[in-house]
Formats: C-alpha cells, sequence, structure tokens
C-alpha cells in the first residue's frame, strides 16, 4: 500500500490532494499527479476541475490511462 492509498483509505483527502498538488510542481510535472487530481475532483463532483487536470495529463504524458478518456468524454 503507498502512502497516497493509506491516507485515502483514512479518509485524509486534504493530506491526499496536498500531496498530489506537491507532485504536479515537480520538474518536469508528473502526468500522474493531475490524473490522481482529477480523479479527486470527479469523485467530488468537480467536472470542470476534472477536465482541467485530465487534460493536463494528456498533455504531459502519452499515456494516462483509458479511465481519462472515459472521463474526458463523458464530460463532452
Amino acid at each position: 500500500m503507498t502512502l497516497f492509498q493509506g491516507l485515502e483509505r483514512r479518509g485524509e483527502l486534504g493530506a491526499v490532494v496536498a500531496l498530489y498538488k506537491r507532485a504536479t510542481q515537480a520538474n518536469p510535472p508528473l502526468p500522474q499527479a493531475h490524473k490522481n487530481l482529477g480523479d479527486q475532483a470527479w469523485a467530488h463532483g468537480d467536472s470542470e476541475g476534472a477536465r482541467a487536470h485530465y487534460e493536463k495529463a494528456v498533455k504531459l504524458g502519452p499515456r494516462p490511462g483509458d479511465d481519462v478518456y472515459l472521463c474526458l468524454g463523458t464530460m463532452a
């Protein structure tokens, strides 16, 4: 289990989001961090936030996962 998974299971979503945001500041930026922030936003009904992070993940990495494209398609 990763640190992120442990925090998510304990319901510490604020800490998880803070860590993901910190990971997006890495050089180079991490596509997976944007994907994970998009997942968090999507799960909490923030479709605009999810879209922004999913689109950033797609720009940064060629294969963010089929679920990213499914969510982007659903939002379209």
